[in-house]
């Protein structure tokens, strides 16, 4: 097997030992420095610890260290023989849900900790829902602290079965249990003589057999415009006198010299006579590279604006409706007004319907006259102007946007276009008044 990247975030409830699993993860792969690991011991033996606090080797904020929390998403890189692996070590309180949104995001595989002795909390269910919004590839259960249960099979079993019937009302199909103990070390990177009632991978094994997420490169090709480039001495310079490109990365998808591509939202077509990256000229580019095009035609495009293939461009639209992932302290409520960012765009927008909210407990939509802070519900948005979203579950890319307060600037929402909760939502709660909608 050649060697891969995959991208790896973890999840889970409070104290489920989600940061003392990353750092048994960097130890076992031996991706830790003599002087890190050294400092780590030092600390542990200061608190009174026998063993190094493997915990430490993640939460790098002088807050999380004194309180025994994870604060920030901290990013870790490690590899084995076969493959590369991008970890992102999330939070567990309920106020840093944000967070585990921004490291889910862009995940190929979500490990989620789950304590034996507590099983299904709701956090646990809230994160699974992000998941499956989410549309993560692979779901690893590591049911966790499983030395403080006795290494009981009947308590597993009980935990793993809890965890697969939460999972199936949510549509996570692709969820893939096994017992640990991060403290110890059993089944992450050895399998443990401790668990002889198990007989799957190690965590280790299984998250280098997992296959990476689909290649964006397999999509249809769409470019965000970051910048049009003219440059500034094109007047002097005779061989750049007549240059304009358009920067950006390659979203998905491949293009090539001579492709027949659209500007949108304006609809307009070309072809591309040209990319560039740096210095050099190519005959193609594609995802995730980010180059400069050249087009035959001189048409109007600017920042924010998306090239796409002319073949199966998305139809620019201002109504969406969404789920989204609540983020703000205030509340979201019917005719509010925010903007949405999707991809280089930024668009003044309107809450026109709060169509329900998600029962964790039940784990289907209730109606309800507001979104809190972590709740995920169904909204519909009316945009000032049009932009080219596609439904989330064609693009993970072009189907995703964030809400953003415009007084601050602040995100408040990550948003999932055509994305439907367990069931049907209730009636819309329509805003009062007879305003007609426009921004």
């Amino acid at each position: 097997m050649s060697a891969t990247l995959l991208r790896l975030a973890t999840a889970g409830s409070v104290d489920d030992g989600k940061s003392t699993l990353v750092g048994r993860l960097l130890h076992d792969t031996k991706s830790v420095l003599s002087d890190q690991l050294a400092a780590v011991e030092r600390v542990s033996r200061d608190r009174g610890l026998t063993a190094a606090d493997l915990a430490l080797l993640t939460d790098g904020l002088r807050a999380e260290r004194e309180q025994g929390i994870t604060i920030d998403v901290a990013y870790r890189y490690f590899a084995t023989a076969t493959r590369s692996f991008v970890l992102a070590d999330c939070p567990g309180h309920v106020q840093y849900t944000r967070n585990t949104v921004t490291g889910s995001s862009t995940a190929d595989v979500v490990v989620l900790l789950v304590d034996a002795r507590k099983g299904v909390l709701e956090q646990t269910r809230r994160h699974l829902a992000v998941t499956a919004l989410l549309r993560v590839p692979h779901v690893v259960v590591a049911v966790n602290k499983i030395d403080l249960v006795d290494f009981s099979q009947e308590v597993y079993d009980r935990v793993e079965a809890e965890v697969q019937a939460v999972a199936r009302e949510l549509g996570v199909v692709d969820a893939i249990a096994l017992p640990v103990s991060a403290l110890d070390g059993d089944n992450i990177a050895e399998r443990s003589t401790r668990t002889p009632w198990y007989s799957g991978p190690t965590l280790l094994e299984l998250l280098e057999s997992l296959p990476p997420s689909d290649d964006p490169g397999g999509e249809s090709f769409r470019l965000p415009v970051q910048l049009v480039i003219r440059p500034q001495g094109a007047a002097r310079d005779e061989a750049h006198r007549d240059y304009r490109g358009y920067a950006g990365q390659v979203a998905s998808g491949v293009v090539r010299v001579g492709d027949d591509v659209v500007a949108l939202p304006s609809g307009r077509r070309t072809t591309v006579v040209g990319i560039d990256l740096g210095e050099r000229t190519l005959d193609e580019a594609f995802a995730p590279q980010s180059v400069t095009l050249r087009l035959a035609d001189e048409i109007d495009i600017s920042r924010g604006d998306v090239i796409a293939a002319a073949a199966d461009a998305p139809v620019p639209t201002q109504d969406i409706k969404a789920v989204v992932c609540w983020l703000g302290d205030a509340p979201l409520r019917p005719a509010q007004r925010l903007l949405l960012k999707h991809g280089s765009r930024t668009v003044q927008t309107a809450v026109r319907t709060l169509d329900g909210v998600l029962d964790l407990d039940d784990l289907h939509a209730v109606p309800s006259e507001a979104l809190s802070l972590n709740d995920i519900g169904l909204v519909t948005l009316r945009l000032a102007a049009p932009v080219p979203v596609e439904n989330y579950s064609t693009s993970r890319r072009g189907g995703s946007f964030l809400l953003i307060d415009a007084h601050d600037g602040r995100t408040v929402a990550a948003g999932m276009v055509g994305a439907t909760l367990p069931t049907a939502a209730a009636a819309p709660t329509e805003p009062e008044g007879d305003e007609e909608w426009e921004i």
